[in-house]
């Protein structure tokens, strides 16, 4: 969320928000909730469960998030029907009380935690250039810094349509060996100026 002065973000998982600030210096919006980091990985063990090759009980890569559990992907229920009553034929699985939670812990305390972290980041109209917010196919092959520099990169080409400048940093990660999911986003603030080229379709 964005406002006059402050940018707030909250995440539970291993998607990642950047943002670009003063002459394109990545600043972190949000932690990745790994289960092999140490605090992480105490909540799960203090739950019952344990970390197996990097995965919540070697099965979820996510130590933190909304929806799915462990052993079951996130889908619909073939009875259509959610823990605690009520729900639809699209109902899905997960995330309602049942599966792996633990009834006497609080949902800080559970194995996968529904908890987000929250950065609070200070505004400045003078340096705030762009955010981008993408799931971790981006983040497997380049650091901050190298997807601030190349969305930077991609506006100095002249590309003005967001759109295209999500598809190009896309492009750019599978050029780049990305062998995961990708999606990502881009904000644009009026500091970040355009060059003149003709964008990344010229």
């Amino acid at each position: 969320m964005t406002t006059p002065m402050w940018i707030v973000c909250a995440n539970a998982g291993d998607s990642r928000a950047v943002y670009s600030r003063s002459s394109h210096r990545a600043v972190p919006l949000s932690y990745d909730h790994k289960p092999n980091d140490e605090d992480e990985e105490r909540r799960i063990r203090e739950a019952g469960g344990y970390v197996s090759g990097g995965r919540v009980e070697g099965d979820l890569a996510v130590s933190r998030g909304l929806g799915g559990r462990l052993g079951a992907p996130l889908g619909v229920r073939p009875n259509g029907s959610r823990g605690g009553g009520g729900g639809g034929k699209n109902a899905v699985s997960g995330g309602d009380g049942d599966g792996d939670d633990v009834p006497m812990l609080r949902p800080s305390e559970q194995k996968v935690s529904p908890v987000p972290d929250i950065i609070i980041q200070n505004r400045d109209p003078d340096e705030d250039e762009f955010i981008v917010i993408a799931c971790d196919g981006i983040w497997d092959v380049q650091t901050n810094q190298e997807c601030v520099k190349m969305v930077a990169d991609i506006f100095a080409e002249g590309e003005r349509d967001l759109g295209l400048v999500c598809e190009e940093v896309l492009d750019l990660c599978l050029k780049k060996g990305s062998k995961d999911n990708m999606t990502g986003a881009v904000i644009k603030f009026p500091k970040q100026t355009i060059g003149k080229g003709g964008g990344v379709l010229a």
